[in-house]
C-alpha cells in the first residue's frame, strides 16, 4: 500500500489548501472567526483525512473518508461563489 505522500488526490488536497487560504486573504478582519475560519478548518481537514484513512489502512474506511472530503470540497467551492468579489475595471 502507497503511503498518504504517494497518492495524486492528497497533494492535489494540500494545492486546494493553499488556494483556499490565499483566498481567505481576501476576507474582512470581521470575518477572522467567522466564515474565515470555518473555510479553513474545512478545508485543511481533506489532506489529514486522506492520510488517517491511509494510516489505517481500510479501503471501506479510505472510501468514507474521501466520499466527506468532495462533500467538503464542494462546500468550500459554493462558499467561494458566493463570497467572490466582482472583478472592478
Amino acid at each position: 500500500m502507497k503511503t498518504h505522500n504517494d497518492l495524486d488526490a492528497w497533494k492535489s488536497s494540500l494545492e486546494f489548501v493553499t488556494q483556499i487560504y490565499k483566498f481567505n486573504e481576501t476576507f474582512s478582519k470581521s470575518e477572522e472567526f467567522g466564515l474565515k475560519n470555518q473555510l479553513r478548518q474545512a478545508t485543511f481537514s481533506i489532506p489529514l483525512n486522506i492520510a488517517e484513512g491511509v494510516a489505517q489502512n481500510h479501503t471501506k474506511e479510505l472510501i468514507k473518508v474521501k466520499e466527506l472530503d468532495i462533500i467538503k470540497i464542494k462546500q468550500s467551492n459554493q462558499i467561494q461563489k458566493k463570497t467572490e468579489r466582482p472583478k472592478t475595471s
